[in-house]
């Protein structure tokens, strides 16, 4: 996945880049939270959702 290879610093994206991908992964977050509020998955992308803010908090400073 695009996502987990700019998590761990394998691909290099434009602030612009990581803040489209944070959107699309938390509306994600959201329907999942909905419909399998307990699954894996639902936790995985809690997961990646928090990495990516802290990516893209770092990338602002």
């Amino acid at each position: 996945m695009e996502i987990e290879q700019v998590i761990n610093g394998k691909v290099k994206k434009n602030p612009d880049d990581l803040s489209s991908m944070y959107i699309n992964l938390v509306n994600d977050l959201a329907f999942a939270q909905t419909y399998y509020p307990k699954s894996k998955s639902t936790v995985y992308l809690n997961y990646l959702a928090s990495r990516i803010f802290q990516k893209i908090y770092k990338t602002k400073e």
